[in-house]
């Protein structure tokens, strides 16, 4: 997987060693098919408050946020819609969780390591 990052940076002329990388910022996300409409869980995600963090409701979007870290959950369809991106292939009542881990340190804390050459067996994606 990173040699494929790494070959792709290539490609349009970058060139370094991925596994020497310090990660200093991770994004992650999940899709996951809902039985309902995200409005449907909407109350449910207006209560949950984050251990220190932030609570933020657009309506559509919840996010909970603090200086290391940001959590949020939205409705990938209706996201998509306001771009104007094609839907019709999708399937319906897509929720998207997102997780930002926004420094070093909460990189460390999470995984364990912060370099992706110190823990290969430690970095799984699925």
């Amino acid at each position: 997987m990173f040699k494929d990052l790494e070959g792709q940076l290539k490609e349009i002329g970058i060139r370094t060693n991925i596994q020497k990388s310090v990660v200093n910022r991770l994004d992650s996300f999940k899709n996951i098919v809902a039985d309902e409409p995200f409005y449907v869980y909407s109350d449910l995600f207006r209560v949950i408050e984050g251990q220190r963090k932030q609570t933020v409701d657009f309506g559509t979007t919840y996010l909970w946020k603090n200086t290391q870290e940001q959590v949020t959950v939205y409705d990938k369809i209706l996201e998509m819609q306001k771009r104007k991106e094609d839907v019709s292939e999708l399937p319906k009542n897509i929720v998207r969780f997102e997780d930002r881990l926004l420094n070093r340190r909460k990189v460390v804390d999470c995984l364990g390591f912060n370099k992706l050459n110190e823990d290969q067996d430690k970095v799984t994606l699925d």
